[in-house]
């Protein structure tokens, strides 16, 4: 079996199957493989400390007279530092030793990281991200906008009760009254014609 999973802490980090792509331009000049090794070096350990949202690095540097070296680095953020360094060093040492050796760009390709170098620049300029914000920040707005659409519903039913209420109350004061008037009123006319002796007792 050529591709087998190398699994640590229950598929976090799952390092093959690799696909390699290069490019068609070789070199075999012992400086370029030098500086890439450098290269990859700095900006693995860069990403692995990226951080819990973003695992991300990419970098340049000079070869000889006008050429640069370009590269980038990434990894998924559900990585440790330590999962993350491991899979890097893996793409950088089996992936470019497999199919990328002496070549002057390639992609290595895994489940849970990548990296690529080129001699050109193939990242377009970067947009600025916010500073990530602390987990709990996160966790506190998550609980409040649940919170506030659950405080809605309970907010409308409430109204909805006290207006109910409200309208009976006041359905029943009247009817209520209007009888107490009628009655009033019948005791009145009763009484009137008692005085006036047109009911017989």
């Amino acid at each position: 079996m050529g591709d087998v999973i190398e699994n640590c802490k229950w598929l976090d980090l799952v390092i093959n199957p690799q696909t390699c792509l290069h490019n068609i331009g070789s070199t075999a000049d012992e400086y370029f493989q030098l500086r890439l090794g450098e290269l990859l070096s700095d900006l693995r350990n860069k990403a692995a400390v990226g951080g819990a949202l973003l695992k991300y690095a990419e970098g340049n540097s000079s070869l000889r007279a006008s050429e640069r070296l370009y590269a980038l680095v990434q990894c998924t953020p559900d990585l440790s530092e330590g999962d993350c360094n491991h899979c890097l060093d893996k793409a950088a040492t089996n992936g470019i030793l497999r199919c990328c050796l002496k070549q002057r760009g390639c992609r290595v390709l895994s489940p849970s990281c990548n990296l690529r170098f080129e001699t050109y620049p193939f990242v377009e300029a970067r947009a600025e991200f916010p500073p990530p914000t602390s987990p709990s920040g996160d966790r506190q707005k998550e609980e409040e906008e649940p919170n506030k659409s659950k405080r809605t519903p309970v907010v409308v039913a409430s109204l909805s009760v006290i207006f109910g209420v409200a309208v009976v109350s006041i359905s029943g004061f009247l009817i209520w009254k209007r009888r107490n008037n009628q009655d009033t009123e019948y005791r009145e006319i009763q009484l009137l014609h008692l005085v006036e002796g047109r009911i017989d007792m």
